[in-house]
């Protein structure tokens, strides 16, 4: 859901994934598949190394059977929503789109509705003004109009938000 948020989805399996000779050793750190931006469902299962989003997110064992997935809230999904190069990127992607709009209320709704799926209220709308507006433009110094980095730093509070995380 953050590469759909963030339109950087790839779509669909483009070629084999797997280009290495049966019985050769593969690592995670080696497989370029692991730093591309398409579904899960087409990422291979390496037992050695496990990508670490599934990981993170209650991917169950492959070596071993499963009836059903355990389910944990945790530190470790926190952490990953805060500091993992998907969310930064994704964040980084949207901020851009929010910052070439010339209206910060309107800037702040296309970030609700592009992460959240929904307009913020009225009480968000206002936490989110006043939080891009108070943080400091480092590159051009401009404190007329809140920077890339302030709109940046609010997506990744929203991505790091609860209702995004979870379904009801």
């Amino acid at each position: 859901s953050i590469l759909v948020a963030a339109e950087s989805i790839e779509w669909g399996i483009k070629d084999q994934l797997m280009k290495y000779d049966p019985r050769q050793y593969v690592s995670q750190n080696e497989h370029p598949y692991f730093f591309g931006s398409s579904r899960t469902v087409y990422l291979p299962v390496i037992r050695s190394g496990t990508f670490d989003v599934l990981q993170a997110f209650d991917f169950g064992d492959p070596a071993v059977i499963q009836g059903q997935r355990s389910s944990t809230v945790g530190a470790a999904q926190a952490l990953f929503m805060m500091n993992h190069d998907i969310v930064a990127k994704a964040s980084e992607r949207l901020a851009k789109r929010a910052n070439g709009n010339p209206n910060p209320i309107g800037a702040t709704f296309q970030l609700y509705t592009d992460i959240l799926k929904r307009e913020p209220t009225e009480q968000e709308l206002l936490r989110a003004l006043k939080f891009v507006e108070s943080t400091p433009d480092q590159v051009n110094n401009n404190l007329n109009k809140p920077s890339q980095q302030a709109w940046q730093s609010l997506a990744l509070v929203l991505f790091s938000s609860n209702e995004f995380i979870f379904l009801d």
